[in-house]
């Protein structure tokens, strides 16, 4: 018989970051980096965090890792193409799936982005039974993707600042390819 005093078990989460797209976007719309204890800390109100991995190039993003290990959360490298194209995308799929192949008690998925690019990964996931949620930043996340999410966790800073750049939306150019 159960106690009637025991708590409803809790969600185990896998937290999967897309550092690129919640970077600029939170420069575009808010002027400043996000803050990833935020992050965590709206991750940690859906459940237990059992894996939380924020995927980027940290040759890019090198500033940043102290802060990501300071937020104990686990940077994984995501090298650039020739051209300079990203494959985050791709590594976040390949590596939730295979988490969530090999441990079956994770039952959540929060997803940091707003790419499109993860309707496949969420269908497939619901399609196991698992619960996915998007997290991103208000008018920077795909409408496509908010319908095949569970639901939808909204990233805001403590003090929003006034906007100081609308038009920053991927890395400068370097020197040698701007002449």
């Amino acid at each position: 018989m159960k106690d009637q005093t025991e708590r409803p078990a809790q969600n185990t989460i896998a937290v999967f970051i897309d550092f690129e797209n919640i970077y600029y976007s939170s420069l575009n719309n808010f002027g400043e980096e996000p803050d990833l204890m935020i992050i965590r800390g709206l991750c940690e109100k859906k459940g237990g965090i059992a894996s939380i991995q924020a995927f980027g190039d940290w040759v890019r993003f090198n500033g940043q890792i102290n802060s990501l290990l300071t937020s104990g959360i686990q940077p994984v490298f995501t090298p650039l193409s020739r051209t300079e194209k990203s494959s985050a995308d791709t590594f976040i799929c390949v590596h939730a799936m295979k988490l969530f192949m090999q441990n079956e008690n994770i039952d959540s998925l929060i997803l940091v982005s707003g790419d499109r690019d993860f309707i496949p990964l969420l269908n497939e996931l619901r399609s196991l039974g698992k619960k996915t949620f998007l997290m991103g930043i208000p008018g920077s996340i795909s409408r496509d993707l908010v319908n095949v999410a569970d639901g939808l966790i909204d990233y805001q800073p403590a003090k929003i600042k006034p906007k100081e750049s609308k038009t920053l939306q991927s890395p400068q150019k370097k020197v040698s390819e701007q002449i």
